[in-house]
């Protein structure tokens, strides 16, 4: 299963993509972006994902909130109900709310910083045996920082662009001249951590 922030160019939704493993049969699903939650004109980007069980997920999601800090939160999802959008026309999936039948059911449970995270950006997130407890490791990104440079389309991150074939960048399937400005993070961003979250219920009950 993963995650993308621009495979359909959509501005409501983030697109799930699962692959069935025997059969390599694929499902595309829409994730609805939280409203009133990220800076305007960006959305956020999956950290990991870790299985539940019937389609229930634990996921990280992060980016820049309103005010302009970073935000990382936990989201617990069900895929149970959610519609699978592959075959649907590009421009009805465009137009569509968040409130569209089939869209996969989530729910904020904590914004990490209130819980004592400090780290940038998370990267691992897995599930301990005692099915209440949650490893989270941070993501240095391996000590660099890489912005993007591109006036028309300023609010624009790394991970929208497409690299192509012939070498060119396409950001929402068009060209464009944009340059990427690579620089060393500090210190205390460059170390990786290893964060222990114990809930008291089990992940089975919420």
């Amino acid at each position: 299963m993963t995650f993308d922030r621009n495979a359909l160019g959509l501005t409501r939704f983030l697109t799930v993509i699962a692959v069935e493993p025997k059969t390599k049969a694929s499902q595309a699903y829409l994730w609805p972006v939280e409203p009133g939650i990220w800076k305007r004109g960006t959305r956020p980007f999956i950290g990991d994902a870790a299985a539940l069980g019937d389609g229930r997920l634990l996921v990280i999601e992060q980016g820049t909130a309103r005010d302009g800090s970073r935000r990382i939160q936990l989201v617990l999802a069900d895929l149970a109900g959610a519609a699978d959008v592959s075959d649907s026309p590009l421009e009805e999936l465009r137009r569509a709310k968040r409130t569209r039948p089939g869209v996969v059911k989530r729910r904020t449970l904590l914004n990490l910083s209130e819980a004592g995270w400090s780290a940038k950006l998370a990267k691992g997130l897995a599930v301990l045996p005692d099915g209440r407890t949650l490893a989270i490791l941070s993501d240095n990104r391996y000590g660099a920082e890489i912005r993007v440079e591109n006036p028309d389309a300023p609010l624009s991150e790394p991970e929208d662009y497409v690299l192509e074939k012939d070498g060119e960048l396409t950001l929402a399937g068009s060209r464009t001249n944009a340059k990427f400005i690579v620089s060393r993070r500090s210190p205390q961003e460059s170390r990786t951590d290893l964060f222990l979250l114990t809930f008291e219920k089990p992940f089975s009950e919420l």
